[in-house]
């Protein structure tokens, strides 16, 4: 070959690679890109799972939680004297012995059983059955999921609420192996509320007899709007029902009103029964009358028209009381008026409320209404135990990342107050001279008999019913004796 063929055929060859470089380069790079943007849609796809999977997990916290706490109160409802006080439990996860309401509750969660025994209303609802949904999940869309329980914690958060908090390991990973996620320690924080819930301390109390609905009270216990007053003065306190007449039964729960009398010249036993034998006397229809020194009970005069904008009573000969035969009415003679009162079987105790006798960092936790978790156990006073567990979640809130910053100062105890004619449809009213709030009526605490609350007959027993309450009660919910 000569020099000319020479250069052109290696000038021929040079073009053919050139030529078979741009061909491969044009296949080769849109194949790369390819690939780069299929692993990032799976990539995504992964960052998404993962966040459902975190989603799913605090909705099976709430789910779990509820359930679990419904049948642990069913436990108590059905067994009627059988509290969870006793309950122990080894947790798989710490390996940790729990007892009490709280072991009951995570073993409800954790498994859906109650000491080992499966209950039909967990089935499908523990959070061994959710985490298995999203492994299975986790399969139907072409990832390998593990997720293991490494610990639950459970503590009152307040009267109403109480919290799980459980800490999982997720590890996720695509199955070509092109992405992969990894975390411990993955908090989950949840809150159950027991708001619409049975109470279990009073079937417990009342072995079965009386159920009770947990519900968010307001603190308006005693009627005392002033219905009229006394220009001509009076003496004593007194509460009971309005009596114009007759021979009443239960003379000591009336309060006897007389019309166009001057009762300082009464004689009391000139009445049947006697003035003496009622609960109070209020003269009408008369001014200037003369002050009795011969009636013994609280008495009110001249009654009249009362300026509420400028405290002042004017009597007047044509002014009667305000009120109808049976009214319950409140003599107060701080001030000579008459109040509208409240009866005894009218009082509303469907209520619940913080118990916060004591509240707070260094208090006496332990004159505070039980929690819910000592409900479950029939105990009648917040106990270390519940009080401790608190404030252990409370030393938590900033590793949390929770806004709760009252959470020391957070009562968690819990109040009502018993119904003493409900308790004497089943013999059970047999503390006629206790407090009505719940957990000190069942320890037998004594209770002075409150202002404006009128005596009744419970129709069962034929039993006198007082409304009383407590030293520690009375100023929080504005009462007096």
């Amino acid at each position: 070959m000569n020099k000319k063929g020479y250069i052109y055929t290696l000038t021929a060859i040079m073009l053919v690679i050139v030529i078979i470089f741009i061909i491969t380069f044009y296949f080769i790079v849109p194949e790369t890109e390819m690939r780069d943007v299929s692993g990032k849609i799976r990539c995504d796809e992964l960052h998404y799972f993962v966040e459902d999977v975190k989603v799913d997990l605090d909705r099976a916290m709430g789910v779990c939680g509820r359930r679990a706490t419904i049948y642990a109160i069913d436990y108590v409802i059905y067994n009627k004297s059988a509290s969870l006080a006793n309950f122990s439990y080894v947790t798989p996860y710490s390996n940790e012995t729990l007892n009490g309401s709280e072991a009951a509750i995570l073993e409800l969660i954790y498994s859906g059983t109650l000491e080992g025994e499966p209950n039909p209303y967990m089935q499908g609802n523990s959070l061994i059955d959710w985490v298995n949904k999203m492994e299975v999940g986790g399969t139907d869309a072409h990832f390998n999921v593990t997720i293991n329980i490494l610990n639950i914690s459970i503590a009152p958060y307040d009267p109403w609420n109480f919290t799980l908090i459980p800490i999982f390991e997720i590890d996720i990973h695509d199955e070509t192996g092109m992405c992969h996620y990894k975390k411990t320690n993955v908090t989950i924080v949840s809150v159950t509320t027991i708001v619409g819930l049975e109470d279990p301390l009073y079937p417990l109390q009342t072995s079965g007899a009386i159920v009770k609905i947990v519900d968010n009270g307001t603190v308006q216990i005693v009627k005392k709007g002033v219905i009229g007053c006394g220009e001509g003065g009076g003496n004593g306190d007194g509460t009971g029902k309005v009596s114009t007449g007759g021979t009443p039964t239960n003379p000591d729960h009336m309060i006897r009103v007389i019309t166009g009398t001057d009762l300082g010249i009464v004689d009391p036993g000139s009445y049947t029964p006697s003035l003496d034998d009622y609960a109070g006397v209020v003269s009408t229809e008369e001014c200037n009358q003369t002050t009795p020194g011969n009636v013994t009970v609280p008495y009110i005069l001249d009654t009249g028209e009362y300026n509420e904008s400028a405290p002042s009573c004017n009597c007047s000969e044509t002014v009667e009381l305000n009120a109808s035969e049976g009214d319950c009415i409140f003599l107060s003679n701080g001030d000579h008026v008459i109040k509208s009162g409240t009866h005894s079987i009218d009082f509303n105790t469907s209520g619940y409320y913080p118990s916060t006798v004591e509240v707070g960092p260094g208090s006496n936790y332990s004159l505070n209404g039980p929690s819910f978790f000592d409900r479950l156990e029939g105990n009648l006073n917040l106990s270390e135990k519940y009080f401790d567990r608190h404030v252990e979640f409370c030393d938590r809130v900033d590793e949390l990342d929770i806004d709760f910053p009252d959470c020391y100062n957070t009562p968690v105890g819990l109040e009502s107050f018993v119904f003493p004619y409900d308790l004497d449809r089943y013999d059970l009213y047999d503390c006629t001279n206790c407090t009505w709030v719940d957990y000190l009526y069942w320890q037998g605490k004594y209770g002075c008999l409150a202002d404006g609350v009128c005596k009744g007959v419970s129709p069962t027993n034929n039993k006198t019913v007082e409304f009383r309450i407590d030293d520690d009660h009375r100023s929080k919910y504005n009462l007096t004796c």
